[in-house]
């Protein structure tokens, strides 16, 4: 987000725009998961005494996971936004399902669909080792995207 608003992506410009920006009322993005109850290892549940309705992860995923689909397509359908970018590639097929009917290309290592009026990025993580140098390479597919529109 730094990039496309021209300002370095220095340590101190990343800390203030999560700090005032990322995510925020008012703001121009939305900072959502696709599954809402958040987990420090993808494989791991942990979440059985919490939530007993789920006892495993699979099943968490079962029933949540349709439902979760259809509210972030109403929203997206509500609110249309120009780009959407979904990050973690060990979620990729997930996030085809919340696009479905979309022909993702090959861009480069991010795979790039319009779904409607949105251009759709799917992405490594943004902490993956494969996402090092590649931030520009993402701006510059989300500046084309902007510039169409």
């Amino acid at each position: 987000m730094l990039r496309l608003d021209g300002r370095e992506p220095t340590l101190e410009n990343i800390r203030t725009y999560q700090a005032e920006k990322l995510g925020r009322f008012n703001g121009n993005t939305l900072l959502t998961e696709l599954m809402p109850i958040p987990k420090p290892k993808v494989k791991r549940w942990g979440y059985d005494e919490l939530i007993p309705q789920f006892a495993t992860r699979e099943e968490y995923y079962r029933v949540v996971k349709p439902r979760r689909i259809e509210y972030l397509r109403a929203l997206l359908t509500e609110h249309r936004p120009n780009v959407v970018v979904c990050y973690g590639k060990a979620f990729w097929g997930d996030y085809r399902q919340l696009f479905e009917g979309t022909v993702f290309e090959q861009e480069g290592q991010f795979q790039t669909a319009a779904f409607d009026d949105t251009q759709v990025i799917l992405t490594g993580h943004f902490a993956a080792r494969s996402m090092n140098g590649r931030f520009d390479e993402l701006a510059t597919i989300i500046q084309h995207t902007t510039q169409r529109i």
